[in-house]
C-alpha cells in the first residue's frame, strides 16, 4: 500500500474597504475551494458588516488551512451646514461646516470650514475625509422681509 501525502495549502485573507460606501470586500487565497464562516463558498466576500470573518481553504488534494481577519468598516462621512435660522436685509450670516474633514470646498470657491454669507443663494460645501471620501451638504439662506411686522422666507436646508 502507498500512502501519497498532498500538500497543505496556505489560506490567506484579505480585506478591502471602501469607507464612502461602507463596505468591505474580503478575498481569500491558497486553495482552489473556499467555505466562509458566512457560508458562502466563493473566493471574495463583501461585507456592510464588522466582524471577525474566517474562510477554510482546500486543495485538490483535499487538504484545508484555515485563516480569519477582522472586519472594522469605516463609516461613509456625513457633512453638515449649520447657520442662523434668519437672514434680514444688510446682516452677515456665518455658515460653518462640520469639523474634521481634510479639505473643503463651497460653491462661492471658498476653502474654509465657514463661511460669511450675505445674499439670498444656495449654498453648499463639499468636503473630503481622511479617506478620501466626499459629503455634500446644502443651505439656502433667503433674506426675511417684514410685512406688517411679520417675517417670510427661511431658511430652507438641504442635504445630499
Amino acid at each position: 500500500m502507498t500512502v501519497n501525502i498532498g500538500s497543505s495549502p496556505t489560506a490567506t485573507v484579505s480585506v478591502s474597504s471602501n469607507a464612502c460606501i461602507g463596505s468591505a470586500t474580503l478575498t481569500a487565497t491558497g486553495g482552489s475551494s473556499f467555505l466562509w464562516s458566512t457560508g458562502e463558498t466563493t473566493a471574495s466576500i463583501g461585507t456592510t458588516t464588522n466582524g471577525n470573518y474566517s474562510v477554510t481553504v482546500s486543495n485538490a488534494n483535499g487538504c484545508t488551512d484555515t485563516a480569519s481577519t477582522t472586519v472594522s468598516i469605516p463609516t461613509a462621512p456625513q457633512i453638515q451646514v449649520t447657520g442662523p435660522t434668519n437672514l434680514c436685509s444688510g446682516n452677515v450670516a456665518t455658515l460653518d461646516a462640520t469639523s474634521g474633514f481634510t479639505s473643503y470646498i463651497w460653491s462661492n470657491g471658498a476653502t474654509t470650514p465657514s463661511i460669511s454669507a450675505n445674499q439670498p443663494n444656495t449654498y453648499s460645501v463639499t468636503a473630503t475625509d481622511a479617506n478620501g471620501c466626499t459629503s455634500t451638504s446644502y443651505l439656502q439662506p433667503e433674506l426675511f422681509s417684514f410685512t406688517n411686522g411679520k417675517h417670510q422666507r427661511p431658511y430652507h436646508v438641504l442635504h445630499r
